[in-house]
């Protein structure tokens, strides 16, 4: 979602270093991200707040870019865990644009509970995106939008427009909603009446046609 490449079969969680001091420097990188942001971040800080030497990063991250491109790839695994955990909790009947509007409630969910490590997702400049295991964790995202969106055109939902194209517009609606909500706290027009929930359901029924089954009213309509 990141970078042009070709779609890949979904491979295995990140595994670029497994070793507990690893883990502790990517789980400290995460907890700053939501704290602070991108700004300020150094390989130091991280290693401070995860209790270890300051040379202890170069270890297993030769780059502060390298390790922000591990953090981003888990990121990515657990953003398709949430569109599958969306998804799969559709009932039998569901169709497939259900499931694509589905698939956009688990895009937003994670946004918001993961804003740190979401926003450094998108920050190519930030990271290492030659980064094998963060190529094939992106990729990996993209194509699970693909699928759903191609399920959805075998019954009838546009067709006649390329799936890569139609899957990026479908992207593009989520996360720019999950974008401005999280850099501006909110939207205008969101209020103790019309939260989160709203403007997805709205959202939807603009692109999809119809309303998100998590609004069981309509008075966004009125």
């Amino acid at each position: 979602m990141v970078i042009d490449a070709p779609p890949a079969a979904r491979g295995p969680a990140p595994t670029t270093s497994t070793s507990t001091t690893a883990t502790r420097l990517v789980a400290a990188a995460r907890a700053m991200l939501d704290e602070q942001g991108l700004e300020g971040l150094t390989l130091r800080a991280i290693a401070r707040r995860a209790g270890v030497s300051h040379g202890a990063p170069l270890r297993h991250f030769p780059t502060l870019a390298v390790l922000l491109s591990t953090v981003a790839a888990h990121g990515f695994r657990e953003l398709i865990a949430a569109v599958d955990a969306e998804t799969g909790a559709l009932t039998d009947d569901a169709t497939a644009l259900d499931r694509l509007a589905g698939a956009g409630r688990g895009y937003v969910k994670f946004a918001i509970g993961s804003p740190g490590v979401f926003t450094v997702m998108f920050r190519p400049e930030r990271l290492d995106v030659t980064d094998p295991t963060f190529v094939a964790a992106s990729v990996d995202s993209f194509q699970q939008l693909q699928d759903i969106v191609e399920a959805a055109q075998r019954e009838g939902f546009h067709a006649d427009v390329d799936s890569t194209r139609l899957a990026s517009v479908m992207w593009t609606s989520m996360h720019g909603l999950a974008d401005l909500w999280l850099r501006g706290g909110g939207l205008p027009g969101a209020d103790e009446t019309f939260g989160l929930d709203e403007f997805i359901a709205l959202s939807q029924l603009m692109v999809l046609g119809r309303a998100s089954n998590i609004v069981q009213n309509r008075r966004y309509l009125s």
